[in-house]
């Protein structure tokens, strides 16, 4: 199960790290940016269908730290959010980095 480690407001958008236990005693880091009411039309349809392989060309959601992996509804049915996650990136990746992730993703929105 995942649990969330950092949750904040950035630019107006709800920015989430989550941590995740994997094999053994290792943790993943999945980092989550939300949607809003105000972006493309398209991004909010795609999400919603959770068709996260539609993201994947887009800035700045290609620039994640990690590989793109979730679009959807997280916590409930009224917020989307297109996240990463870090396990297939060659080194070990902070929170804080996934922090700093999200925060440019959401400057740049």
């Amino acid at each position: 199960m995942e649990q969330y480690v950092y949750s904040r407001l950035w630019y107006g958008r709800k920015i989430i790290v989550g941590k995740k236990k994997e094999n053994g005693n290792r943790f993943t880091l999945n980092g989550y940016i939300e949607l809003l009411n105000s972006d493309p039309k398209g991004w909010l349809r795609h999400a919603a269908g959770g068709d996260v392989g539609y993201f994947s060309d887009i800035y700045p959601f290609d620039n994640f730290i990690g590989q793109l992996f979730f679009a959807g509804y997280l916590y409930d049915k009224k917020h989307l959010f297109i996240g990463f996650d870090t396990r297939e990136v060659d080194k070990l990746v902070s929170k804080d980095e996934c922090i700093e992730s999200l925060k440019k993703a959401a400057r740049s929105l």
